[in-house]
């Protein structure tokens, strides 16, 4: 199913929203849609050198989407963006699928404890 203009605006929107919440200031966030091979909601890319991020959300899924998963996904990529430095040295000195592991599981955490609470504060 494509992404709907009022679909990838939420994200954009939420993307903002977690930005500031989780104090992200040190990174400029390039947004943008297109296709993946996989079955992935939203990619991220960080380049360090030049603190930038690019959060691209997939232009179409093999489902429909609600705003729940698409504020989650706004919420994980956030997480990507900050712990990008982390992942980007342990790239350098390990697999780098050891450190893309790594860095989901910490943000699995987070996803499943702090996610909530801010949420709920939210509300």
């Amino acid at each position: 199913m494509e992404m709907t203009k009022k679909q990838i605006n939420y994200f954009n929107s939420r993307i903002n929203y977690w930005k500031n919440k989780l104090g992200v200031t040190d990174y400029r966030i390039d947004k943008n849609v297109n296709n993946f091979d996989d079955n992935a909601l939203a990619k991220t890319s960080v380049n360090i050198e030049m603190g930038v991020a690019r959060i691209t959300l997939t232009k179409s899924l093999s489902y429909k989407c609600s705003d729940n998963e698409l504020d989650l996904a706004a919420f994980h990529e956030i997480c990507e963006v900050i712990i990008g430095e982390m992942n980007c040295y342990m790239r350098s000195m390990f697999k780098a699928e050891l450190a893309n592991e790594v860095g989901h599981r910490i943000i699995r955490r987070l996803e499943n404890t702090v996610y909530p609470l801010l949420r709920a504060e939210e509300k």
